[in-house]
């Protein structure tokens, strides 16, 4: 490819403006016929695995090489600070059916939920401990200097040392400390936390502080590590995005007055069948099935 070619694709390209300069810049050096250095693989992927453990799957590491591997080739064309983002800012998902452990830099253990997605600062266990969450973790939380802070689309959770766990959803955020201390605020107003102790329950709704804190029924589990799955005064229509969430299972509910009727109970690891009979069991309606969904009347 020609040099004024290149120059015209480059410009075409969706980047900033330092960005193009930078790729800009990178070309004309690969006309000079100098080498433009490739991080060493090696190097780059210890330098991961300082900063994050991943046990179980070993699947992510392959993974996390090949990223690696990709990353090394596009230097040569976005430049080497756009590829030091991606390196050094991991972010690990979890897909359908797929629980995953990992161990923090801080040692904090960390076991997610599927479909869930956890966002690890590039500033972690060093000038903070910062991590986003989207779905749901468990968490053990080693004690040190900086605070651990969980930042969800709703609310925030932060700690010191302890053990927890948190769901993240678009509309709400649940929390559920089994040890130490936890302040819970909504993301949009961190200075007014609620403080969450063992054994206690809280919600936080979307534009909204959350509610006081309330006894968890189920003491000392989080079933959905063994694949069952609690509520405690959640709505039907949340019980429902959770089944389709973790089990697939599309459901409708006819009756919009049921929309907000309050549930609690344990839904077993069993057949969608069965599922919805412990379901309508606990709401005391019934279900149907049409066109592979399930309605609930």
């Amino acid at each position: 490819m020609e040099t004024n070619e290149m120059n015209s694709y480059i410009k075409t390209m969706s980047h900033s403006g330092d960005d193009v300069e930078e790729m800009m810049e990178l070309w004309e050096i690969a006309g000079k016929d100098r080498k433009i250095p490739v991080p060493n693989l090696n190097e780059q992927w210890e330098k991961i695995e300082q900063r994050i453990s991943v046990k179980k799957v070993s699947e992510h590491k392959k993974s996390l090489r090949l990223f690696i591997s990709m990353a090394a080739v596009f230097t040569v064309i976005l430049g080497v600070s756009l590829v030091y983002k991606l390196l050094f800012a991991p972010i690990i998902y979890t897909s359908e059916n797929h629980k995953l452990e990992i161990i923090l830099a801080d040692g904090t253990q960390v076991t997610m939920n599927n479909n869930s997605r956890l966002e690890i600062r590039p500033s972690f266990n060093e000038a903070d401990r910062n991590v986003i969450l989207e779905g749901e973790a468990y968490f053990k939380v080693t004690k040190s200097t900086h605070p651990f802070i969980i930042t969800t689309q709703v609310a925030q959770v932060k700690v010191v040392g302890t053990e927890f766990n948190v769901k993240a959803r678009e509309d709400h955020a649940e929390l559920i400390v089994n040890e130490g201390i936890v302040d819970f605020s909504n993301v949009n107003s961190t200075d007014f936390p609620v403080r969450v102790t063992k054994g206690l329950l809280a919600k936080c709704r979307k534009s909204e502080n959350p509610g006081t804190p309330v006894p968890y029924l189920y003491q000392g589990k989080i079933d959905w590590m063994n694949g069952r799955m609690q509520f405690q005064e959640s709505t039907l229509a949340e019980i429902c995005r959770e089944l389709k969430l973790n089990k697939g299972m599309e459901i409708i509910i006819e009756n919009d007055s049921l929309q907000n009727k309050l549930v609690s109970g344990v839904l077993e690891d069993s057949k969608p069948n069965e599922i919805m009979e412990i379901l309508c069991m606990l709401t005391q309606r019934k279900f149907r099935v049409e066109h592979n969904k399930y309605v609930i009347y």
